[in-house]
């Protein structure tokens, strides 16, 4: 992604980050975090590689785009992800 272009409405923050998995993983857990180890770009310091989580900094509509590979082989094997949008209610 390195001719990234983003287009913004005035007064409006720019946003867009590209992380990804460095080598092999073996065995995530339940509800664990996918540890993304290099981070390309992070335009708007949104994402925080220590934390693995992205940070709306405003209230929006948002575009994710995630490739998730298996290179085991096996027939019955299986992926299961998933993207978790959390809440906190401000005042």
């Amino acid at each position: 992604m390195s001719n990234l272009c983003c287009r913004r409405q005035e007064g409006r923050p720019v946003v867009a980050f590209t992380a990804k998995v460095v080598g092999h993983l073996t065995s995530i857990g339940l509800q664990e975090k996918v540890p993304f180890a290099s981070v390309v770009k992070n335009i708007g310091n949104t994402f925080n590689n220590a934390t693995n989580v992205f940070t709306v900094p405003e209230y929006g509509a948002y575009v994710i785009f995630a490739n998730i590979m298996s290179e085991s082989g096996h027939v019955n094997e299986y992926i299961e992800t998933e993207i978790v949008k959390t809440a906190t209610k401000t005042s």
